[in-house]
Protein backbone atom coordinates (compact mmCIF):
# COMPACT_ATOMS: atom_id res chain seq x y z
CA UNK A 1 0.00 0.00 0.00
CA UNK A 2 1.30 3.31 -1.01
CA UNK A 3 0.46 6.53 0.92
CA UNK A 4 0.94 10.33 0.57
CA UNK A 5 2.53 9.85 3.77
CA UNK A 6 4.94 7.14 2.90
CA UNK A 7 6.09 9.51 -0.42
CA UNK A 8 6.66 12.05 1.58
CA UNK A 9 8.98 9.99 3.83
CA UNK A 10 11.07 7.84 1.46
CA UNK A 11 10.84 10.77 -1.78
CA UNK A 12 11.20 8.54 -4.26
CA UNK A 13 11.70 8.99 -8.41
CA UNK A 14 8.15 8.87 -9.91
CA UNK A 15 8.40 7.45 -13.30
CA UNK A 16 4.85 8.90 -14.12
CA UNK A 17 1.98 10.10 -12.20
CA UNK A 18 -1.55 9.35 -14.18
CA UNK A 19 -4.32 11.26 -12.60
CA UNK A 20 -7.91 9.59 -13.44
CA UNK A 21 -10.86 12.29 -12.97
CA UNK A 22 -13.98 11.28 -12.47
CA UNK A 23 -17.29 13.61 -13.09
CA UNK A 24 -14.75 16.68 -12.92
CA UNK A 25 -14.86 16.98 -9.20
CA UNK A 26 -12.73 13.32 -7.67
CA UNK A 27 -9.35 12.87 -8.70
CA UNK A 28 -7.65 9.61 -8.18
CA UNK A 29 -3.80 8.65 -8.56
CA UNK A 30 -1.67 6.41 -9.99
CA UNK A 31 2.33 5.95 -9.74
CA UNK A 32 4.68 4.11 -11.82
CA UNK A 33 6.95 3.38 -9.08
CA UNK A 34 10.04 1.00 -10.00
CA UNK A 35 7.90 -0.05 -13.39
CA UNK A 36 4.88 -1.32 -10.90
CA UNK A 37 1.69 0.77 -11.14
CA UNK A 38 0.42 1.54 -7.34
CA UNK A 39 -2.81 3.29 -6.76
CA UNK A 40 -2.11 6.28 -4.03
CA UNK A 41 -3.90 5.25 -0.89
CA UNK A 42 -5.23 7.01 2.36
CA UNK A 43 -4.02 5.71 5.67
CA UNK A 44 -7.23 3.50 6.14
CA UNK A 45 -6.31 1.56 2.53
CA UNK A 46 -8.85 3.34 0.73
CA UNK A 47 -8.07 5.00 -2.69
CA UNK A 48 -7.07 8.75 -2.05
CA UNK A 49 -9.51 11.53 -3.40
CA UNK A 50 -8.19 14.55 -4.26
CA UNK A 51 -10.77 17.35 -5.32
CA UNK A 52 -8.69 19.33 -8.13
CA UNK A 53 -6.10 19.07 -10.34
CA UNK A 54 -3.87 21.78 -8.20
CA UNK A 55 -4.72 19.71 -4.65
CA UNK A 56 -2.93 16.86 -6.24
CA UNK A 57 -0.17 19.18 -7.49
CA UNK A 58 0.00 20.84 -3.96
CA UNK A 59 0.43 17.62 -2.45
CA UNK A 60 3.23 15.88 -4.84
CA UNK A 61 4.63 19.09 -5.11
CA UNK A 62 7.80 17.95 -2.89
CA UNK A 63 7.96 14.66 -4.98
CA UNK A 64 10.79 14.13 -7.78
CA UNK A 65 8.22 12.87 -10.75
CA UNK A 66 9.51 12.20 -14.44
CA UNK A 67 5.76 12.82 -16.30
CA UNK A 68 2.58 13.16 -15.07
CA UNK A 69 -0.75 12.57 -17.35
CA UNK A 70 -4.68 13.35 -16.94
CA UNK A 71 -7.01 10.84 -18.26
CA UNK A 72 -10.37 11.91 -18.92
CA UNK A 73 -12.97 9.31 -19.93
CA UNK A 74 -16.18 10.17 -22.30
CA UNK A 75 -19.17 9.84 -21.48
CA UNK A 76 -20.17 11.55 -25.13
CA UNK A 77 -21.29 8.31 -26.47
CA UNK A 78 -23.73 7.86 -23.41
CA UNK A 79 -25.01 11.16 -23.76
CA UNK A 80 -25.65 11.30 -27.77
CA UNK A 81 -28.12 7.98 -27.29
CA UNK A 82 -25.16 5.54 -28.86
CA UNK A 83 -25.16 2.06 -27.20
CA UNK A 84 -22.57 1.81 -24.21
CA UNK A 85 -19.09 0.78 -26.01
CA UNK A 86 -15.75 1.05 -24.49
CA UNK A 87 -14.28 4.15 -25.61
CA UNK A 88 -10.57 4.82 -24.59
CA UNK A 89 -9.77 7.57 -22.25
CA UNK A 90 -8.22 10.12 -23.66
CA UNK A 91 -4.86 11.14 -21.56
CA UNK A 92 -3.05 14.75 -21.52
CA UNK A 93 0.38 14.86 -20.55
CA UNK A 94 0.31 18.06 -18.26
CA UNK A 95 3.43 20.72 -17.39
CA UNK A 96 4.29 20.13 -13.68
CA UNK A 97 6.82 22.80 -12.71
CA UNK A 98 7.27 23.55 -9.50
CA UNK A 99 7.38 26.88 -10.84
CA UNK A 100 5.07 29.27 -12.68
CA UNK A 101 5.26 28.79 -16.54
CA UNK A 102 6.31 31.97 -18.25
CA UNK A 103 5.04 33.79 -20.85
CA UNK A 104 1.65 33.36 -20.08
Amino acid sequence: MTTLHQLLTDRPVIDRVTISSHQMSIYLVELILDGQPVLLRDEQGRPRMFRSLQQVKDSLAPLSIRRVLLRQDSAFHEMAGLPAQSVAAMELPLHWSREAPTGL
